[in-house]
C-alpha cells in the first residue's frame, strides 16, 4: 500500500507534540502497512527534518507540485507515473487518529472519510483510492463510498475507549491548541484509582508538555523513574519515611509521564517490555524495606506484614492477568461495580497516601497494618468478582 500527502500553498509545516504533523502522519501510515509515501508540496518549499530518533520503515519521496486550494483532488491525473498500488490520500497538516487510517486502509477503493457536520457536499479528510481512479480527478469523490468518522471502531487500546476518534485540519494557532488537547486525551491511559483520575493528569500533562519538544526520550524517563523507585526503597530502609513516600510517589508520576511521552512521540521505549516486572519489583521493594526498618526499630514481627503485602500484591496482579487471558477482558471492566471498585481498591498510590498520613500522625506501624488490611480486602474482592464472572460465563 502507498500514500500521498499534500501540502496546500500558503500553509506552514505545522508542529505538534514534538514533531511536524507530516512526520506524525508518516509514522502512523507506516503502522498501517504503507510502504511508500509521496509528499507533494509547493515548489520552493523544503520538507522539514524528522525529529523522532527512530527509523521510519517506508520509502518517502518528495515531489514539488502546485496544488489547488479549492479542490486537492484535481492533482490526481498528474500522479499517473508515481503510483502503482492502492493509496491513502490526506493533507500533510492533518491531525489524524491511527484508528481512522486503520479503518480507511481496509476500505475497498474508492472511499473517503467524511465529517458529518451538515454541510453538503460533506468535507472529506482521508481518501482510499487505486491507480485506476487517478484519471477521474475530482469526479472520483462523487462515485466513492463515504465512511463516516462516527463509524470508526476502537482497537481495544485503553485510551481509544476514552477518546473519540478525531480527524482535524491544523491551519491556525487555535487549531493547534485544540489538537494538543486531543493528543493529550489520546495518550492518557484509563485511570487506575482516584489519584490517577483527579490528581496525576494535570501534573503529568505539564511535564509531558515541557518534555515533548526536547531530546528527552521515554527510555530516559523510565530510567529516572527506576532511580526514584530505588531511592525510595533506600529511604524506607533508613527510616526517612516522609521523604521515601515522596520519592515513591514521583516514581508513579514518572511512570505515567513515560507512557504518555512514548505514545505522544510514537516511540516504544525499550524498557516497556519489562515495565510490568519493574513496577512490581519497585513496589514490593518499598514494602520489604519498610518492614525491615520496622523490624529493626519498633516491632520484630513487622517483617511478616511486609511479606504478606508482597504476597497480596503479586497474587492480585497474577489474578488480573490470568482473568484477562482467560476472558479477553480486564476484570475492572466486567461490570459497573468493578469499574467503581477500581477507583477505591488497593493500589500503590493509595497505599502511599495511607502510609504518609500514618507517618505524619505518628502511627507508622498502624498505617502499615491498615495498608495490609486494604490489600487483603482488595484481593478477596477481586477473587470473588473473578469467580462470579467466570461462573456466569460458564452458564
Amino acid at each position: 500500500m502507498q500514500a500521498v500527502l499534500f501540502k496546500i500553498p500558503g500553509q506552514e509545516w505545522r508542529w505538534l507534540g514534538g514533531m511536524t504533523l507530516l512526520e506524525r502522519n508518516l509514522r502512523l501510515l507506516s503502522q498501517v502497512g504503507v510502504e511508500k509515501a509521496l509528499v507533494l508540496h509547493p515548489p520552493g518549499d523544503r520538507m522539514p527534518l524528522f525529529t523522532v530518533p527512530r527509523t521510519l520503515d517506508m520509502e518517502v519521496i518528495r515531489s514539488p507540485l502546485e496544488i489547488g486550494t479549492a479542490d486537492p483532488l484535481t492533482i490526481l491525473p498528474a500522479l499517473h507515473h508515481e503510483l502503482d498500488k492502492p493509496f491513502l490520500l490526506l493533507d500533510a497538516n492533518l491531525l489524524v487518529d491511527h484508528r481512522v487510517l486503520a479503518t480507511m486502509s481496509r476500505q475497498p477503493p474508492p472511499a473517503f472519510m467524511i465529517l458529518g457536520n451538515g454541510v453538503f457536499p460533506p468535507p472529506w479528510r482521508v481518501g482510499m483510492l487505486a491507480p485506476r481512479h487517478l484519471s477521474m480527478g475530482n469526479e472520483v469523490f462523487h462515485k466513492a463510498q463515504r465512511v463516516s468518522l462516527l463509524s470508526v471502531a476502537g482497537s481495544g487500546y485503553a485510551a481509544d475507549e476514552q477518546a473519540p476518534p478525531y480527524c482535524e485540519k491544523m491551519t491556525s494557532d487555535e487549531d493547534l491548541q485544540r489538537g494538543w488537547r486531543l493528543l493529550l486525551d489520546r495518550v492518557s491511559q484509563r485511570p487506575a484509582d482516584v489519584l490517577e483520575k483527579y490528581v496525576h493528569p494535570a501534573i503529568e500533562n505539564r511535564i509531558v508538555t515541557a518534555l515533548c519538544t526536547t531530546a528527552v526520550t521515554p527510555s530516559q524517563v523510565a530510567l529516572l523513574a527506576l532511580a526514584f523507585a530505588l531511592a525510595g526503597a533506600s529511604l524506607f530502609y533508613q527510616g526517612w519515611l516522609v521523604l521515601a513516600v515522596l520519592f515513591s510517589w514521583m516514581t508513579i508520576l514518572l511512570d505515567g509521564v513515560e507512557g504518555k511521552l512514548a505514545r505522544l512521540k510514537l516511540m516504544v521505549a525499550p524498557l516497556t517490555r519489562q515495565e510490568f516486572v519493574t513496577k512490581l519489583f519497585s513496589e514490593n521493594l518499598w514494602y520489604l524495606a519498610l518492614a525491615e526498618w520496622f523490624t529493626r526499630t519498633q516491632h520484630p514481627a513487622a517483617w511478616s506484614i511486609g511479606v504478606a503485602m508482597v504476597v497480596c500484591v503479586l497474587a492480585d496482579q497474577v489474578l488480573g492477568r490470568w482473568f484477562l487471558r482467560t476472558t479477553g477482558k480486564p476484570l475492572d471492566e466486567m461490570s459497573a461495580f468493578n469499574q467503581r471498585l477500581r477507583f477505591f481498591s488497593g493500589r500503590r498510590s493509595m497505599y502511599l497516601v495511607v502510609l504518609l498520613a500514618g507517618f505524619l500522625a505518628g502511627s507508622s506501624l498502624l498505617a502499615f497494618q491498615l495498608v495490609l488490611v486494604w490489600a487483603v480486602l482488595t484481593l478477596a474482592l477481586h477473587a470473588g468478582c473473578a469467580a462470579l464472572h467466570l461462573r456466569r460465563k460458564a452458564t
